[in-house]
């Protein structure tokens, strides 16, 4: 697990500080397959789902994939929902779901939907359909090596 940390050492600026364990760095050594973030519109969310959901829909956009089914305990360890939390599979799609697409369909270069099938009263899984409006290509490297992002209409 990651840990983060925010604060502003002088009027105007920002520092963010985040802390990996021994085995998250190693994994990320090891990876890859990243997600690139962007970082001003995760900072304007307000609700943790809503981060959490952008991450994982990201990470698909990379694998250049254009919708993904998730059961709902997928969606609740994803989402970092206990097993045994109050939300039930209607109140995970409205009060969690719904709410965190919200927040991301307001980022101008993705546009995500969901398709959740019944049976009878039961959903049984949710399909996030997405579709981005941007193509992301890498021009340059910063100091550590990184690439530096160029959004380009597609």
């Amino acid at each position: 697990m990651a840990d983060a940390y925010a604060f502003t050492p002088n009027k105007g600026d920002i520092h963010i500080e985040f802390k990996f364990g021994r085995g998250l760095r190693e994994a990320y050594a090891e990876s890859k397959n990243y997600t690139m973030l962007d970082l001003p519109f995760v900072m304007q969310f307000k609700k943790r789902y809503s981060i959490r959901l952008y991450m994982l829909i990201c990470s698909f956009i990379n694998l250049k994939q254009t919708h993904r089914e998730f059961d709902f305990d997928e969606l609740r360890h994803h989402l970092g929902i206990h097993q045994k939390s109050r939300y039930s599979n209607c109140s995970l799609l409205h009060d969690c779901i719904e709410s965190a697409l919200k927040e991301i369909n307001e980022i101008p270069y993705i546009d995500v939907h969901i398709n959740v099938p019944k049976h009878g009263q039961k959903f049984l899984y949710v399909d996030f359909i997405w579709e981005t409006k941007y193509k992301r290509r890498f021009i340059k490297q910063d100091h550590l090596g990184l690439p530096l992002g160029n959004d380009v209409l597609e």
